[in-house]
């Protein structure tokens, strides 16, 4: 007969499947029963018991059930159950006593019950607390982001005239002023990246609060990319920075926002222009990948850190590499393209090595492939 220390504590997954079990003296073998199912360790007219306490668990948080049998391969033929739930896991207790001790451990036993029972209410208590201060988190979250939204949009319009003054006076200006022409340079630029910056707040804004929209339509990536290309092309030309591209010819069509596609490859050429050396390439590659087409954008810069590279498509999160002419950035525009992807159902990452330059790459599922978003109109 066991003593009245014999017991067992039991961890359960959420499907009643035993991942851990503490032995104290009950079981000949503790961790034979791991991946059996809980009710599996009693006789065949407790099991029902044993079920209904795995299923009352996730609904009542605590549950202390009266004496159940156990099978031959345990050292007493019955046992005291209780048990609690926290998260996805059950916590069970399995407490033996010897026919005679049984009378002399009641009280204690029923003094343990009423412990677990009040830290079971504690842990309860706290658990609602939680609940209520990640929801009062959340609205702030919102309400946060709503007003990032609104100041961006504010700041956009009168910041989007200063530019265009700007640019306006940087045409007609006097050919021999040169002090006047850096000055209207130095605003230009600080008016580019100022109304960038307002963009990208506006655009991770509206996905924070689950409001990215896509206007799909059947599209040709090929005039997509082409037309993209083109502008960065003006972006490069500074730099002596050559763009490449690399399309198969007859590409199938794919359903797509036109627009957002071409923010997100924009941004990308962009990237490597910002970090490329002068006089140095970019290379796009586009090509079929299964029900999917890629597109990749190789540049010659110094490459990413491998222990920075998780970095990467978080919001305001940047890396130690800064561009080849101490260009800024928010640290928000490959957050933005992740979410975009995300929202086609395709794939985004970066390949990449210090010394030897970065591939980003984004995929796309092609138009009739279980991916595609059109799937879910």
């Amino acid at each position: 007969m066991p003593d009245a220390a014999c017991g067992a504590l039991i961890v359960c997954d959420g499907e009643g499947k035993i991942v851990r079990v503490r032995n104290h003296g009950l079981l000949e073998d503790g961790d034979a029963f791991a991946g059996a199912y809980f009710a599996t360790l009693f006789s065949t007219d407790c099991m029902p018991q044993a079920l209904d306490i795995m299923v009352r668990l996730p609904k009542e948080g605590f549950v202390a059930a009266g004496m159940l049998s156990l099978k031959r391969e345990t050292r007493a033929s019955g046992v005291m159950v209780s048990g609690f739930q926290d998260g996805r896991q059950s916590f069970l207790l399995l407490h033996a006593m010897s026919d005679s001790s049984f009378a002399r451990g009641r009280a204690s036993e029923d003094a343990f019950f009423r412990e677990i029972t009040l830290l079971n209410s504690e842990l309860a208590n706290a658990r609602r607390t939680l609940v209520k201060q990640n929801i009062q988190l959340q609205q702030l979250s919102e309400e946060k982001d709503r007003m990032v939204g609104i100041v961006s949009h504010d700041l956009r319009n009168p910041l989007t005239s200063i530019l265009g003054y700007s640019h306006l006076l940087m045409k007609h200006r006097r050919e021999d002023d040169g002090s006047e022409a850096q000055m209207l340079r130095y605003i230009c630029e600080a008016s580019d990246y100022m109304v960038s910056i307002i963009k990208d707040f506006l655009d991770i804004s509206m996905i924070s609060l689950g409001k990215l929209h896509l206007n799909l339509e059947k599209s040709n990536l090929a005039e997509i990319l082409n037309n993209v290309v083109a502008m960065d092309r003006m972006l490069a030309a500074p730099k002596n920075i050559t763009i490449a591209l690399d399309m198969p010819e007859n590409m199938p069509a794919i359903r797509l926002d036109v627009n957002k596609i071409m923010q997100v490859a924009n941004n990308l050429i962009a990237n490597a222009i910002k970090f490329s050396p002068c006089g140095s390439g970019i290379d796009i590659l586009v090509n079929c990948d299964g029900d999917a087409l890629r597109v990749s954008v190789s540049d010659k810069g110094p490459g990413i850190p491998l222990d920075e590279q998780h970095k990467l498509f978080k919001p305001f999160s940047q890396t130690s590499i800064r561009g080849a002419g101490g260009e800024k950035g928010s640290g928000l525009g490959l957050s933005i393209c992740s979410n975009i992807i995300k929202a086609h159902k395709g794939e985004i990452g970066c390949i990449s090595e210090p010394g030897k330059g970065s591939t980003f790459w984004f995929s796309l599922p092609l138009a009739g492939s279980e991916g595609n978003p059109a799937k879910d109109e």
